[in-house]
């Protein structure tokens, strides 16, 4: 089954609702109707019964009674009524009453309790309201019962209806093709939005929505859509980046391979030389099985189990493990007070991360530099500094300083044995751990890194 549009339900929505308020309405005002016809009823009786209690005071015997109603009321067609004595007999009765059949004579039609109303159905007249009241004259107690019809009020009632339900089913229609009309123009620039959004392609990831009202929703919804779409571009060149990157670091070692090997197989080499040739192509070997491991784990998204750690002791394993790249160099590695201090994380990952950054620094500090590693609390997060004396990093390469496949000096790291995914696979590990990773360039000292990751709480340690 197909669904309904927005701008369908939009229009039956808002139709639905206007039909509730003028079903609401109309029948508060029906019910304020009925309460109003009543209340006129009701003052009709007092005011009838207030001319027939004139009437029937000054009459003096039965006789003069009869000929003064008949004289005043004979004509009066807007209600009825009946004059009964004392003993419940039946004096007189309007012309129409007099009309209908009946068993006795002076038998009442109305049998309606002393100063109370009631609804009555009389047969061959119809329903009425009638009150009943008595009233003292010279010829004794009199009962007085006045009957005013219905038909009057339930033919109001019914036009009234009619009007209300008429009324209503034009609002109504008028409420459905004015709501579609307005739904249409409210969504207008929705189909704009639309149909613009389907002409950027990853070829023109560069274009933008246009941001038709700035604080409105659409507005919103227009300046999300355009910074995914930003996200999109910037995702879309790492990755096409990415992959030149890694095409050419991957053609790299094997031309390197495939040169040597041609040059020893021209003529004849000696055993020392055949030798030489195998070392080299080894040493390129081992640089793409690493190149290789760690586009790998760029790539791949791996559910590491997670633990409470002490930072101190994996950057004190860290340094341990280094001590043989940075002996060679003659490079001081001075390791500053560690507190005792614990983050949520992968031990192996962590210490890949500070390896990485510690590494880097060993690779472009000169010989018999200096790396100071400092550790601080700040904003319920633990900050490791590794700072080195070399040449710092060039201010154009900072930004980049992080991205895969990315080298400052490419001959100097190729000298190094980099693959210029050290750095960037750190920042991944870190950023995985909620942790980040900044560089303060210092040209005159070196370079700074100031890895940081969130302190788990002593009392989570200690439970």
């Amino acid at each position: 089954m197909k669904r309904l549009s927005i701008r369908w339900k939009l229009t039956l929505w808002s139709s639905l609702t206007l039909s509730l308020l003028i079903l609401g309405f109309g029948s508060v005002v029906y019910v304020m109707m009925v309460d109003y016809l009543r209340d006129r009823t009701s003052f009709e009786l007092e005011e009838e019964f207030g001319e027939l209690k004139r009437a029937v005071k000054h009459a003096q015997n039965y006789d003069e009674l009869q000929t003064v109603l008949t004289r005043e009321f004979a004509d009066h067609a807007s209600f009825d009524f009946e004059v009964r004595s004392a003993d419940e007999q039946v004096i007189f009765r309007s012309e129409r009453l007099q009309k209908l059949k009946s068993d006795s004579k002076n038998k009442p039609h109305f049998k309606v309790p002393v100063g109370e109303e009631s609804e009555v159905s009389i047969h061959g007249l119809g329903d009425f309201i009638v009150g009943c009241e008595k009233v003292a004259s010279p010829v004794g107690e009199l009962t007085l019962s006045i009957a005013i019809p219905l038909a009057p009020h339930q033919k109001e009632l019914t036009e009234f209806l009619y009007i209300i339900l008429s009324a209503g089913t034009v609002t109504i229609i008028c409420a459905v093709a004015g709501g579609y009309v307005l739904a249409r123009r409210v969504l207008l620039p929705v189909q704009r939005i639309t149909q613009l959004a389907q002409h950027i392609t990853a070829d023109n990831l560069n274009e933008r929505l246009p941001v038709f009202v700035e604080d409105d929703e659409l507005g919103e919804l227009t300046n999300t859509l355009n910074e995914m779409i930003e996200r999109l571009e910037t995702a879309f060149e790492e990755v096409q980046q990415f992959s030149g990157d890694a095409a050419h670091e991957l053609r790299t070692p094997l031309t390197i391979m495939r040169s040597r090997v041609e040059v020893a197989l021209r003529t004849e080499r000696t055993l020392e030389e055949y030798q030489n040739v195998l070392e080299d192509v080894l040493d390129e070997t081992m640089r793409l099985s690493k190149l290789i491991e760690q586009l790998l784990f760029l790539l791949r998204e791996d559910n590491h189990a997670n633990a409470i750690i002490s930072v101190g002791d994996i950057v004190k394993d860290v340094v341990t493990h280094i001590g043989d790249m940075s002996d060679k160099k003659n490079i001081s590695v001075e390791l500053g007070e560690l507190g005792d201090w614990h983050v949520e994380g992968n031990s192996l990952l962590l210490s890949q991360a500070y390896f990485n950054i510690l590494e880097n620094a060993v690779k472009y500090t000169p010989s018999s530099g200096t790396i100071k590693i400092e550790g601080y609390i700040e904003y319920q997060s633990v900050h490791i500094c590794i700072a080195d004396n070399g040449p710092g990093i060039p201010e154009q390469d900072i930004p980049n300083i992080f991205r895969r496949l990315y080298r400052a000096d490419e001959s100097r790291c190729r000298e190094s044995g980099g693959t210029g995914l050290g750095l960037a696979i750190a920042r991944r590990i870190i950023e995985l751990h909620h942790g980040k990773i900044t560089l303060e360039n210092q040209p005159s000292s070196g370079a700074a890194f100031n890895i940081s990751v969130p302190l788990v709480p002593k009392k989570r340690i200690n439970t």
